[in-house]
């Protein structure tokens, strides 16, 4: 599975005041935020939110070493790569080292999101649920911080509707490809119809097997010769 996004370059980032630094992946969480501006084009709002963001606090920015979020989405449903994907971010006090943020353009306490905006959001979070980079817990921003509005009246109230979806997507991908978990004790695998594999960390593997998804146990020596056919993308 793929992600179109709009890369750093393409909408013309600024390079980042310090290092980046990297996740421990999967991260157990993927917060959703909204921006508080209008809603597209995508390019110019971000690169604002990301001057906004590396200004100093005495010149009223936030301080940070780049802008806060791992992804945005715009009102057309166009994704974009902010720090990107296991990076530690910025934009949830203290849970940036455990957590992907994305974030949508608009103001969600005033009316919903695009259905664009939204399709692309499931779009993201299962991409980087199958990618290895976080778990399947969906939290708006105010779950953790109960001083904001974030992600705003609208888009709050469509999470569950979120979650229904993605798992509804998710299984119906699990029935589409066929898969077979291969249950090695240290390093569980999933095998692909089509000759592929794929990495499982335990809560996934746990979650594939509610889903009735079939396992063989195998050794440690089978297991390296599943890890010569090609990765699943």
């Amino acid at each position: 599975m793929e992600l179109e996004l709009i890369t750093r370059e393409m909408w013309r980032a600024k390079n980042p005041l310090q290092l980046f630094q990297n996740l421990s992946l999967p991260t157990p969480y993927v917060f959703v935020h909204h921006s508080v501006t209008p809603g597209g084009p995508g390019a110019s709002i971000i690169r604002n939110i990301q001057q906004f963001h590396q200004q100093p606090e005495e010149f009223g920015g936030r301080g940070w070493k780049d802008i806060g979020y791992n992804f945005l989405i715009d009102d057309k449903g166009l994704i974009y790569e902010g720090r990107g994907a296991g990076i530690i971010g910025g934009a949830t006090k203290g849970y940036n080292s455990n957590s992907h943020a994305i974030c949508l353009l608009g103001n969600f306490e005033v009316g919903p999101p695009s259905h664009a905006a939204l399709t692309s959001l499931i779009k993201c979070i299962k991409w980087g649920i199958f990618r290895g980079y976080w778990e399947q817990t969906i939290l708006g921003h105010k779950d953790v911080k109960p001083d904001t509005a974030c992600p705003g009246y609208y888009l709050y109230g469509l999470l569950p509707e979120v979650r229904r979806e993605l798992l509804y997507q998710m299984s119906t991908r699990l029935r589409e490809d066929q898969m077979v978990i291969f249950d090695c004790p240290k390093r569980p695998a999933l095998l692909f119809v089509n000759g592929t594999w794929s990495e499982l960390t335990p809560d996934r593997r746990n979650f594939l097997r509610a889903r009735g998804i079939p396992k063989e146990l195998i050794s440690e020596e089978q297991h390296d010769i599943v890890r010569t056919f090609p990765k699943a993308g």
